[in-house]
Protein backbone atom coordinates (compact mmCIF):
# COMPACT_ATOMS: atom_id res chain seq x y z
CA UNK A 1 0.00 0.00 0.00
CA UNK A 2 2.86 2.78 1.08
CA UNK A 3 4.53 1.48 -2.65
CA UNK A 4 1.80 2.67 -4.27
CA UNK A 5 0.58 6.03 -2.73
CA UNK A 6 4.62 6.44 -2.79
CA UNK A 7 4.12 6.25 -6.78
CA UNK A 8 0.53 7.85 -6.85
CA UNK A 9 -0.49 4.54 -8.43
CA UNK A 10 -4.53 3.85 -8.49
CA UNK A 11 -4.77 1.57 -5.62
CA UNK A 12 -8.00 -1.06 -6.12
CA UNK A 13 -11.06 -0.03 -4.00
CA UNK A 14 -10.65 -3.02 -1.49
CA UNK A 15 -6.89 -2.08 -1.28
CA UNK A 16 -8.34 1.40 0.00
CA UNK A 17 -10.78 0.33 1.90
CA UNK A 18 -7.95 -1.99 4.02
CA UNK A 19 -5.71 1.24 4.40
CA UNK A 20 -8.56 3.03 6.30
CA UNK A 21 -9.26 0.11 8.46
CA UNK A 22 -5.54 -0.03 9.73
CA UNK A 23 -5.52 3.94 10.04
CA UNK A 24 -8.72 3.73 12.53
CA UNK A 25 -6.91 0.52 14.36
CA UNK A 26 -3.39 2.44 14.31
CA UNK A 27 -5.42 5.67 15.83
CA UNK A 28 -7.56 3.56 18.76
CA UNK A 29 -4.46 1.53 19.62
CA UNK A 30 -2.67 4.87 20.48
CA UNK A 31 -5.72 6.32 22.16
CA UNK A 32 -5.90 3.47 24.30
CA UNK A 33 -1.82 2.91 24.70
CA UNK A 34 -0.92 6.54 25.31
CA UNK A 35 -3.92 8.02 27.34
CA UNK A 36 -2.08 11.65 27.90
CA UNK A 37 0.09 10.43 30.41
CA UNK A 38 3.60 11.87 29.90
CA UNK A 39 5.29 8.78 30.59
CA UNK A 40 3.44 6.61 27.82
CA UNK A 41 2.93 2.70 28.63
CA UNK A 42 1.21 -0.35 28.32
CA UNK A 43 2.35 -2.22 31.31
CA UNK A 44 2.65 -0.72 34.12
CA UNK A 45 1.43 2.71 34.02
CA UNK A 46 0.92 5.53 36.45
CA UNK A 47 -2.59 5.22 36.24
CA UNK A 48 -2.59 1.94 37.82
CA UNK A 49 -3.27 1.83 41.88
CA UNK A 50 0.24 0.00 42.60
CA UNK A 51 1.74 2.65 40.56
CA UNK A 52 0.73 5.03 43.68
CA UNK A 53 0.70 2.24 46.22
CA UNK A 54 4.42 1.60 45.89
CA UNK A 55 5.27 5.11 47.10
CA UNK A 56 6.47 5.08 51.05
CA UNK A 57 5.15 7.89 53.05
CA UNK A 58 7.91 10.21 54.69
CA UNK A 59 7.83 8.73 57.92
CA UNK A 60 9.15 5.00 55.67
CA UNK A 61 11.71 7.62 54.13
CA UNK A 62 13.34 8.79 57.70
CA UNK A 63 12.96 5.41 59.16
CA UNK A 64 14.60 3.80 56.27
CA UNK A 65 17.47 6.61 55.67
CA UNK A 66 18.43 6.33 59.53
CA UNK A 67 18.23 2.27 59.96
CA UNK A 68 20.95 2.32 57.25
CA UNK A 69 23.08 5.58 58.35
CA UNK A 70 25.81 3.85 60.71
CA UNK A 71 28.06 6.73 62.02
CA UNK A 72 26.46 9.11 59.53
CA UNK A 73 26.46 12.64 61.30
CA UNK A 74 22.95 14.20 61.77
CA UNK A 75 23.24 16.98 59.10
CA UNK A 76 24.18 14.19 56.96
CA UNK A 77 20.55 12.09 57.69
CA UNK A 78 18.71 15.33 57.07
CA UNK A 79 20.22 15.89 53.81
CA UNK A 80 19.51 12.18 52.75
CA UNK A 81 15.98 12.22 53.49
CA UNK A 82 15.87 15.76 51.73
CA UNK A 83 16.97 13.98 48.39
CA UNK A 84 15.30 10.84 48.27
CA UNK A 85 11.66 13.04 49.55
CA UNK A 86 12.77 15.34 46.24
CA UNK A 87 13.06 12.32 43.88
CA UNK A 88 9.78 11.22 44.88
CA UNK A 89 7.90 14.27 44.83
CA UNK A 90 9.44 14.65 41.51
CA UNK A 91 8.53 11.20 39.70
CA UNK A 92 4.82 12.07 40.81
CA UNK A 93 5.03 15.41 39.39
CA UNK A 94 6.09 14.06 35.77
CA UNK A 95 3.58 11.52 35.73
CA UNK A 96 1.01 13.14 34.43
CA UNK A 97 0.82 15.91 31.44
CA UNK A 98 -0.76 19.22 32.09
CA UNK A 99 -2.35 19.45 28.74
CA UNK A 100 -0.04 21.45 27.11
CA UNK A 101 3.13 21.24 25.53
CA UNK A 102 6.81 22.70 24.90
CA UNK A 103 6.54 24.80 21.63
CA UNK A 104 10.57 24.32 21.29
CA UNK A 105 10.59 20.46 21.55
CA UNK A 106 6.57 19.21 21.48
CA UNK A 107 7.03 17.66 24.23
CA UNK A 108 4.20 17.40 26.73
CA UNK A 109 4.38 19.61 29.86
CA UNK A 110 4.15 17.66 33.32
CA UNK A 111 2.49 18.66 36.05
CA UNK A 112 0.74 17.30 39.55
CA UNK A 113 -2.27 19.55 39.20
CA UNK A 114 -3.55 16.99 35.98
CA UNK A 115 -3.17 14.36 38.63
CA UNK A 116 -5.76 12.06 40.52
CA UNK A 117 -6.43 13.48 44.44
CA UNK A 118 -4.01 10.43 46.00
CA UNK A 119 -1.21 11.40 44.04
CA UNK A 120 -1.83 15.43 44.81
CA UNK A 121 -2.02 14.14 48.27
CA UNK A 122 1.02 12.05 48.27
CA UNK A 123 3.19 14.56 46.28
CA UNK A 124 2.19 17.20 48.63
CA UNK A 125 3.61 15.26 51.71
CA UNK A 126 6.34 14.73 50.19
CA UNK A 127 6.68 18.64 49.72
CA UNK A 128 5.87 19.56 52.96
CA UNK A 129 7.98 16.85 54.19
CA UNK A 130 11.47 18.35 52.16
CA UNK A 131 10.20 22.03 52.57
CA UNK A 132 10.44 21.50 56.91
CA UNK A 133 13.45 19.92 56.56
CA UNK A 134 15.37 22.37 54.09
CA UNK A 135 14.08 25.46 56.37
CA UNK A 136 15.05 23.78 59.51
CA UNK A 137 18.35 23.06 57.87
CA UNK A 138 19.00 26.82 56.95
CA UNK A 139 18.10 27.78 60.45
CA UNK A 140 20.48 24.98 62.26
CA UNK A 141 23.52 25.01 60.53
CA UNK A 142 24.53 28.85 59.40
CA UNK A 143 26.11 29.67 56.47
CA UNK A 144 29.56 28.86 56.45
CA UNK A 145 32.97 31.09 55.11
CA UNK A 146 35.17 30.28 52.18
CA UNK A 147 38.22 28.52 54.18
CA UNK A 148 35.49 26.60 56.36
CA UNK A 149 33.57 24.96 53.18
CA UNK A 150 37.29 24.50 51.52
CA UNK A 151 38.33 22.59 54.54
CA UNK A 152 34.96 20.53 54.09
CA UNK A 153 35.24 19.82 50.44
CA UNK A 154 38.79 18.47 50.70
CA UNK A 155 38.40 16.31 53.79
CA UNK A 156 40.58 17.85 56.28
CA UNK A 157 37.67 18.47 59.08
CA UNK A 158 34.29 18.17 59.20
CA UNK A 159 33.88 22.05 59.02
CA UNK A 160 30.64 23.02 57.46
CA UNK A 161 27.37 21.29 58.47
CA UNK A 162 25.65 23.04 56.16
CA UNK A 163 27.56 22.18 53.64
CA UNK A 164 27.65 18.80 54.27
CA UNK A 165 23.66 18.59 54.81
CA UNK A 166 24.00 20.58 51.00
CA UNK A 167 26.13 17.58 49.63
CA UNK A 168 24.40 14.45 51.33
CA UNK A 169 20.72 16.30 49.68
CA UNK A 170 22.32 16.21 46.43
CA UNK A 171 23.82 12.89 46.23
CA UNK A 172 20.98 11.28 47.16
CA UNK A 173 18.27 13.60 44.72
CA UNK A 174 18.06 11.61 41.75
CA UNK A 175 17.03 14.70 40.25
CA UNK A 176 20.23 16.48 40.65
CA UNK A 177 22.07 16.52 37.45
CA UNK A 178 20.47 13.43 35.97
CA UNK A 179 21.81 11.51 39.36
CA UNK A 180 20.35 7.91 38.21
CA UNK A 181 22.05 6.01 40.46
CA UNK A 182 20.44 7.58 43.38
CA UNK A 183 16.92 7.26 40.89
CA UNK A 184 17.80 3.82 40.90
CA UNK A 185 18.69 3.00 44.72
CA UNK A 186 15.18 4.00 45.20
CA UNK A 187 13.48 2.48 42.80
CA UNK A 188 14.95 -0.70 43.65
CA UNK A 189 14.40 -0.14 47.35
CA UNK A 190 10.39 0.49 47.13
CA UNK A 191 9.10 -0.53 43.78
CA UNK A 192 8.62 -4.01 42.47
CA UNK A 193 10.97 -4.74 39.41
CA UNK A 194 8.14 -3.98 36.38
CA UNK A 195 7.89 -0.53 37.84
CA UNK A 196 11.50 0.52 38.76
CA UNK A 197 12.37 1.98 35.43
CA UNK A 198 9.24 3.66 35.29
CA UNK A 199 10.51 5.39 38.11
CA UNK A 200 13.35 6.50 37.55
CA UNK A 201 12.44 7.71 34.09
CA UNK A 202 9.48 9.35 35.80
CA UNK A 203 12.26 11.06 38.52
CA UNK A 204 14.64 12.87 35.97
CA UNK A 205 17.18 10.40 36.45
CA UNK A 206 17.44 9.46 32.96
CA UNK A 207 17.40 11.00 29.43
CA UNK A 208 15.29 8.32 27.84
CA UNK A 209 12.36 10.39 28.38
CA UNK A 210 13.11 12.95 25.28
CA UNK A 211 13.65 10.02 22.99
CA UNK A 212 10.61 8.45 23.93
CA UNK A 213 8.75 11.47 22.55
CA UNK A 214 10.52 11.37 19.41
CA UNK A 215 12.58 14.96 19.72
CA UNK A 216 14.27 15.73 16.72
CA UNK A 217 17.43 14.93 17.69
CA UNK A 218 19.71 15.60 13.98
CA UNK A 219 18.35 19.45 14.40
CA UNK A 220 19.61 19.08 18.25
CA UNK A 221 22.87 18.10 17.45
CA UNK A 222 23.56 20.16 14.31
CA UNK A 223 22.79 23.51 16.24
CA UNK A 224 25.18 22.54 19.42
CA UNK A 225 27.55 22.26 16.48
CA UNK A 226 26.98 25.42 15.08
CA UNK A 227 27.12 27.05 18.61
CA UNK A 228 30.05 25.07 19.17
CA UNK A 229 31.80 26.16 15.87
CA UNK A 230 30.94 29.96 16.96
CA UNK A 231 32.52 29.42 20.49
CA UNK A 232 35.41 28.40 18.33
CA UNK A 233 35.56 31.76 16.58
CA UNK A 234 34.84 33.73 19.61
CA UNK A 235 37.70 32.11 21.71
CA UNK A 236 40.07 32.38 18.76
CA UNK A 237 39.50 35.73 18.08
CA UNK A 238 39.57 36.62 22.04
CA UNK A 239 42.89 34.45 22.18
CA UNK A 240 44.73 36.87 19.38
CA UNK A 241 43.74 39.91 21.56
CA UNK A 242 45.21 38.07 24.91
CA UNK A 243 49.13 38.50 23.71
CA UNK A 244 50.50 39.98 26.43
CA UNK A 245 48.04 39.95 29.01
CA UNK A 246 48.32 36.97 30.31
CA UNK A 247 50.32 38.11 33.32
CA UNK A 248 48.00 41.44 34.61
CA UNK A 249 45.00 39.10 33.32
CA UNK A 250 46.23 36.51 35.99
CA UNK A 251 46.71 39.28 38.36
CA UNK A 252 43.17 40.93 37.81
CA UNK A 253 41.65 37.29 38.74
CA UNK A 254 43.79 36.93 42.13
CA UNK A 255 42.92 40.23 43.42
CA UNK A 256 39.12 40.21 42.21
CA UNK A 257 38.67 37.93 44.26
CA UNK A 258 40.52 39.04 47.28
CA UNK A 259 38.69 42.26 47.37
CA UNK A 260 35.37 40.55 46.60
CA UNK A 261 35.89 38.48 49.99
CA UNK A 262 36.70 41.58 51.79
CA UNK A 263 33.68 43.41 50.13
CA UNK A 264 31.20 40.97 51.16
CA UNK A 265 32.70 40.88 54.99
CA UNK A 266 32.54 44.94 54.71
CA UNK A 267 28.63 45.06 53.58
CA UNK A 268 26.52 46.29 56.06
CA UNK A 269 24.50 43.18 58.32
CA UNK A 270 21.12 42.24 57.38
CA UNK A 271 18.81 43.48 60.19
CA UNK A 272 18.38 40.79 63.16
CA UNK A 273 15.05 38.41 63.17
CA UNK A 274 13.62 38.67 66.83
CA UNK A 275 11.99 35.32 65.80
CA UNK A 276 14.90 33.32 65.86
CA UNK A 277 18.19 33.24 67.31
CA UNK A 278 20.94 35.15 65.35
CA UNK A 279 24.68 34.96 65.65
CA UNK A 280 26.52 37.91 67.36
CA UNK A 281 29.81 40.13 66.31
CA UNK A 282 30.03 42.62 69.34
CA UNK A 283 29.87 41.31 72.96
CA UNK A 284 27.18 43.92 73.43
CA UNK A 285 24.59 41.99 71.95
CA UNK A 286 24.80 38.62 73.80
CA UNK A 287 21.90 37.39 76.05
CA UNK A 288 22.46 35.08 78.61
CA UNK A 289 19.53 33.33 80.56
CA UNK A 290 19.30 29.93 82.19
CA UNK A 291 15.98 27.66 82.41
CA UNK A 292 15.47 25.51 86.31
CA UNK A 293 14.17 22.35 87.03
CA UNK A 294 14.40 18.88 88.05
CA UNK A 295 15.51 15.70 86.67
CA UNK A 296 13.03 13.10 85.51
CA UNK A 297 15.22 11.15 82.70
CA UNK A 298 18.08 10.67 81.12
CA UNK A 299 19.34 9.15 77.90
CA UNK A 300 22.98 8.53 76.82
CA UNK A 301 24.34 7.04 73.61
CA UNK A 302 28.22 6.89 72.16
CA UNK A 303 28.21 7.15 68.33
CA UNK A 304 31.43 5.96 66.26
CA UNK A 305 33.25 7.60 63.49
CA UNK A 306 36.07 4.83 61.68
CA UNK A 307 38.51 6.48 59.49
CA UNK A 308 40.95 3.83 57.56
CA UNK A 309 43.93 4.36 55.56
CA UNK A 310 45.82 2.35 53.35
CA UNK A 311 49.19 2.28 52.31
CA UNK A 312 51.26 0.11 49.81
CA UNK A 313 55.10 0.45 50.04
CA UNK A 314 57.93 -2.43 48.43
CA UNK A 315 57.33 -3.70 45.28
CA UNK A 316 61.25 -2.69 44.35
CA UNK A 317 63.65 -4.42 42.51
CA UNK A 318 64.10 -5.67 38.61
CA UNK A 319 64.92 -9.28 36.72
CA UNK A 320 68.34 -9.14 33.94
CA UNK A 321 67.34 -10.85 31.12
CA UNK A 322 71.19 -12.55 31.78
CA UNK A 323 72.31 -12.07 35.08
CA UNK A 324 69.19 -12.40 36.56
CA UNK A 325 67.55 -10.68 39.89
CA UNK A 326 64.42 -10.87 42.16
CA UNK A 327 61.45 -8.28 43.02
CA UNK A 328 60.70 -7.58 46.40
CA UNK A 329 56.61 -8.26 47.06
CA UNK A 330 54.87 -5.03 47.67
CA UNK A 331 53.24 -4.69 51.33
CA UNK A 332 50.40 -3.15 52.50
CA UNK A 333 49.90 -1.17 55.77
CA UNK A 334 46.30 -0.42 57.01
CA UNK A 335 45.65 1.94 59.89
CA UNK A 336 42.07 2.05 61.05
CA UNK A 337 41.19 5.05 63.90
CA UNK A 338 38.09 5.35 65.92
CA UNK A 339 36.55 8.60 67.38
CA UNK A 340 33.42 8.34 69.57
CA UNK A 341 31.05 11.48 70.35
CA UNK A 342 29.10 10.52 73.52
CA UNK A 343 25.53 11.74 73.45
CA UNK A 344 23.91 13.02 76.55
CA UNK A 345 20.07 14.01 76.76
CA UNK A 346 18.46 15.49 80.14
CA UNK A 347 14.69 15.55 80.54
CA UNK A 348 13.65 18.38 82.76
CA UNK A 349 10.60 19.51 84.53
CA UNK A 350 10.62 22.87 85.42
CA UNK A 351 8.77 24.38 88.38
CA UNK A 352 5.59 24.94 86.11
CA UNK A 353 5.27 21.44 85.06
CA UNK A 354 6.79 22.23 81.50
CA UNK A 355 9.47 19.45 80.60
CA UNK A 356 12.78 20.36 78.38
CA UNK A 357 14.81 18.16 76.60
CA UNK A 358 18.13 18.87 76.19
CA UNK A 359 21.07 17.32 74.51
CA UNK A 360 24.59 17.54 75.22
CA UNK A 361 27.74 15.88 73.12
CA UNK A 362 30.88 15.51 75.01
CA UNK A 363 29.96 17.29 78.07
CA UNK A 364 31.36 15.50 81.22
CA UNK A 365 27.96 15.70 83.61
CA UNK A 366 27.19 12.90 85.42
CA UNK A 367 23.37 13.59 87.15
CA UNK A 368 21.04 11.45 88.89
CA UNK A 369 17.38 11.59 88.47
CA UNK A 370 15.93 13.77 91.30
CA UNK A 371 18.62 16.42 90.78
CA UNK A 372 17.90 19.97 90.45
CA UNK A 373 19.59 21.20 87.63
CA UNK A 374 20.36 24.50 85.59
CA UNK A 375 20.41 24.80 81.81
CA UNK A 376 22.43 27.79 80.78
CA UNK A 377 21.61 29.83 77.71
CA UNK A 378 23.65 31.84 75.27
CA UNK A 379 22.11 33.83 72.48
CA UNK A 380 21.49 37.06 70.95
CA UNK A 381 19.76 40.35 72.37
CA UNK A 382 17.52 40.57 69.86
CA UNK A 383 15.35 37.25 69.86
CA UNK A 384 15.88 36.55 73.63
CA UNK A 385 16.76 32.87 72.21
CA UNK A 386 19.89 31.38 72.39
CA UNK A 387 21.27 27.35 72.57
CA UNK A 388 22.64 25.09 75.68
CA UNK A 389 26.04 25.98 76.58
CA UNK A 390 26.31 25.05 79.80
CA UNK A 391 25.00 22.91 82.98
CA UNK A 392 24.96 23.45 86.55
CA UNK A 393 24.33 21.26 89.05
CA UNK A 394 22.46 23.26 91.75
CA UNK A 395 22.49 20.08 94.28
CA UNK A 396 26.32 19.24 94.31
CA UNK A 397 27.48 22.90 92.96
CA UNK A 398 29.18 21.04 89.52
CA UNK A 399 28.77 22.47 86.51
CA UNK A 400 30.19 21.72 83.02
CA UNK A 401 30.28 24.05 79.58
CA UNK A 402 30.12 22.88 76.13
CA UNK A 403 32.63 25.27 74.71
CA UNK A 404 32.23 24.27 71.30
CA UNK A 405 28.98 25.80 71.09
CA UNK A 406 30.28 29.06 71.30
CA UNK A 407 30.75 28.88 67.25
CA UNK A 408 27.01 28.92 66.60
CA UNK A 409 26.44 32.15 68.38
CA UNK A 410 28.90 34.54 67.46
CA UNK A 411 30.46 35.61 63.69
CA UNK A 412 33.16 37.45 62.61
CA UNK A 413 32.73 41.20 63.02
CA UNK A 414 32.17 43.14 59.98
CA UNK A 415 35.69 44.41 58.25
CA UNK A 416 36.48 47.64 58.18
CA UNK A 417 35.97 49.07 54.54
CA UNK A 418 39.61 50.77 54.25
CA UNK A 419 40.60 46.80 53.54
CA UNK A 420 38.23 46.74 50.74
CA UNK A 421 39.46 50.20 49.31
CA UNK A 422 42.64 49.62 49.47
CA UNK A 423 42.26 46.28 47.87
CA UNK A 424 40.04 48.29 44.97
CA UNK A 425 42.87 50.65 44.62
CA UNK A 426 45.54 47.56 43.63
CA UNK A 427 42.46 46.14 41.65
CA UNK A 428 42.12 49.28 39.53
CA UNK A 429 45.87 49.12 38.77
CA UNK A 430 46.27 45.98 37.50
CA UNK A 431 42.67 46.69 35.39
CA UNK A 432 44.64 49.39 33.68
CA UNK A 433 47.84 47.22 33.33
CA UNK A 434 45.70 44.59 31.36
CA UNK A 435 43.69 46.91 29.41
CA UNK A 436 47.53 48.32 27.82
CA UNK A 437 48.62 44.76 27.67
CA UNK A 438 51.49 45.87 30.32
CA UNK A 439 53.15 43.80 32.71
CA UNK A 440 54.85 46.72 34.18
CA UNK A 441 54.34 46.58 38.28
CA UNK A 442 51.91 44.14 38.02
CA UNK A 443 54.77 41.96 40.14
CA UNK A 444 54.62 44.57 42.88
CA UNK A 445 51.27 44.99 43.04
CA UNK A 446 50.18 41.36 42.99
CA UNK A 447 52.58 40.93 46.07
CA UNK A 448 50.79 44.21 48.05
CA UNK A 449 47.76 42.84 47.21
CA UNK A 450 48.35 39.03 48.92
CA UNK A 451 49.40 41.09 51.60
CA UNK A 452 46.80 42.87 52.21
CA UNK A 453 44.21 40.17 51.88
CA UNK A 454 46.83 37.95 54.82
CA UNK A 455 46.54 41.15 57.39
CA UNK A 456 42.87 41.45 56.79
CA UNK A 457 41.98 37.33 57.62
CA UNK A 458 44.51 37.81 60.46
CA UNK A 459 43.07 40.72 62.00
CA UNK A 460 39.69 39.02 61.50
CA UNK A 461 40.36 35.70 62.85
CA UNK A 462 42.25 38.18 66.00
CA UNK A 463 38.99 39.71 66.34
CA UNK A 464 36.68 36.71 66.29
CA UNK A 465 39.11 34.85 69.04
CA UNK A 466 38.89 37.66 71.19
CA UNK A 467 35.19 37.76 70.50
CA UNK A 468 34.63 33.86 71.56
CA UNK A 469 36.93 34.33 74.92
CA UNK A 470 34.97 36.99 76.17
CA UNK A 471 31.83 34.64 75.58
CA UNK A 472 33.46 31.72 77.07
CA UNK A 473 34.06 34.22 80.59
CA UNK A 474 30.83 35.48 80.73
CA UNK A 475 29.25 31.99 80.42
CA UNK A 476 31.45 30.44 82.81
CA UNK A 477 30.66 33.84 85.33
CA UNK A 478 26.92 33.27 85.12
CA UNK A 479 27.49 29.54 85.63
CA UNK A 480 29.29 30.38 88.51
CA UNK A 481 27.45 32.77 89.97
CA UNK A 482 24.57 29.81 89.85
CA UNK A 483 26.48 27.98 91.66
CA UNK A 484 26.95 30.22 94.41
CA UNK A 485 23.32 31.56 94.53
CA UNK A 486 22.20 27.94 94.88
Amino acid sequence: MFWVLRNKVEAPRVWKISGLLVGVCLLLSTVLLFPGNAWAQSEPNTDSPAWLAAFPSPDKVRADVVASADDAEPEEIEGRVAGRLETLANALYNSWASGHSNPETGLPVPGIEWAPAEAKRIHDAYQAAYNAIDLHARDMYPKCGFFRRLLQLTGIANACKRLAYKLAREESDGTFTNNEQAAAQIATQYFPPEMQELFIEASGGSGRYMSRHQVNVAKANRDAERAGERSTARWASARNGMEGRWVPGGALVLIGIGWLLIFLDARPRKAPDPQKSNKISDIADLAIFDKRGQIVGTHERTSLHTTTTSSTSGGSGYIHPTYGGHVSAPSTTTTTSTTSRHHQTFFIRKEDGVELEVEFIDLDFPVRDGAHVAIVYAGDRWSNRGYPVAAVNLDTGRWEMAGSRVDWIVMGKPTAQLWMWIMLVLLARVAMAFVAGTSFMVGIVLGLAIAIFLAWRWWRKRALAELKTTVVSRIRAHAQSLVKSR
